[in-house]
């Protein structure tokens, strides 16, 4: 895959900060491309964050091709103890398209934030927890865990 990130606002020296994502997937039988909008806004030790997310996917599989759109908004609120810790909770509503038609299936998520920073590393952690929807379609618990590392 190959990731490009632009920001565009800093939310350090502006009231809002913007940054915009794309992503390309490629294997030996689909592609994927996504595209994000990132708005964050930062309240004195409060920092509120919006991403916006739209994925297109194409599989081939024995001759038949599928095709869906994906659009995933999150939203989060987290208070910083420190300039190293904060902790917050997230939302996340996700929708898919099958075929890019309508709406084929929804869920909706929320639980808890934890990140922490230092000069070198940054570490987030989130576990949502499915809150409205057929646990049948999805996964019931979405976790994940970013790490990254200045050079």
């Amino acid at each position: 895959s190959s990731e490009w990130k632009y920001m565009v606002l800093s939310p350090n020296v502006n009231p809002i900060g913007v940054m915009v994502y794309g992503e390309l997937k490629m294997t030996a039988d689909s592609y994927e491309l996504e595209e994000k909008l990132i708005l964050q806004h930062n309240i004195d030790d409060w920092i509120l964050v919006s991403n916006i997310v739209l994925e297109q996917e194409f599989e081939v599989e024995d001759e038949t091709n599928t095709k869906k759109g994906v659009l995933e908004v999150y939203g989060a609120a987290a208070y910083k103890f420190s300039p190293s810790f904060a902790l917050g909770f997230e939302a996340k509503m996700k929708k898919v398209y099958a075929d890019f038609g309508s709406e084929s299936d929804a869920m909706n998520f929320f639980g808890p934030s934890f990140h922490y920073e230092n000069e070198k590393w940054t570490t987030a952690i989130t576990i949502l927890s499915e809150i409205d929807s057929d646990l049948d379609l999805f996964e019931n618990i979405y976790s994940r865990w970013v790490v990254g590392y200045s050079l």
